[in-house]
């Protein structure tokens, strides 16, 4: 009987190949073959470059969303990438829009879209995109759940202080009963940002 074939693993060299050929979803299935002693800043481009590839052939927001987390898993680097980071941003917010469009209530929509900003913790501005969109689709007060996460991401400026959307859920939020989850949302965002409570 013949030999087994054993199948050859990938190099540098092919993964270039690959690159220049655009042939995004085959070099990042041999990504990992490059040993993870020789994964130098060449090998975090490539990846890179295929993975922002493979997303932007994606016409489905959902499905992109879900690709991109399994790139982030498989691929920490990608974490590091401004980039990736900023079109996995992008791709949530664009699924998050839609969910909210086709759903009844959006309390799902809006679950998902926490469990997706806490992932990336350290982008004050994806948080803030999340918070004004979830405030046109959920009540006010909704909302203080992103704009808690985007002033513990990056100390708050004025700017962030000041926008009209983190003020209207600030406002929303003081109207809830002291024993509401969300009043703790609140109070981190009024001792960031130095804003009174409202007073009742």
């Amino acid at each position: 009987m013949p030999a087994a074939t054993t199948l050859r693993a990938y190099t540098m060299e092919d993964l270039l190949a690959l690159e220049k050929a655009k042939n995004w979803r085959e070099l990042l299935s041999h990504a990992a073959d490059i040993a993870p002693t020789k994964r130098d800043a060449q090998w975090e481009r490539i990846v890179d470059a295929a993975a922002l590839g493979m997303l932007a052939s994606e016409t489905d927001a959902r499905s992109a969303v879900w690709q991109a987390e399994d790139l982030r898993q498989h691929f920490p680097s990608l974490a590091s990438s401004p980039k990736f980071m900023a079109l996995r941003g992008t791709l949530g917010i664009d699924a998050a829009t839609k969910c909210y469009a086709s759903s009844r209530s959006g309390a799902h929509c809006t679950e998902e879209l926490v469990a997706f900003v806490k992932a990336d913790a350290t982008r004050a501005d994806l948080a803030m995109r999340a918070g004004r969109l979830v405030i046109r689709n959920q009540f006010p007060y909704v909302a203080t759940r992103f704009f808690s996460l985007a002033v513990a991401a990056a100390p708050p400026n004025a700017a962030v202080c000041r926008d009209p959307e983190l003020v209207r859920s600030l406002d929303a939020a003081d109207d809830l009963p002291d024993d509401h989850v969300l009043r703790k949302d609140a109070a981190l965002v009024h001792a960031a940002c130095k804003i009174p409570p409202k007073r009742k």
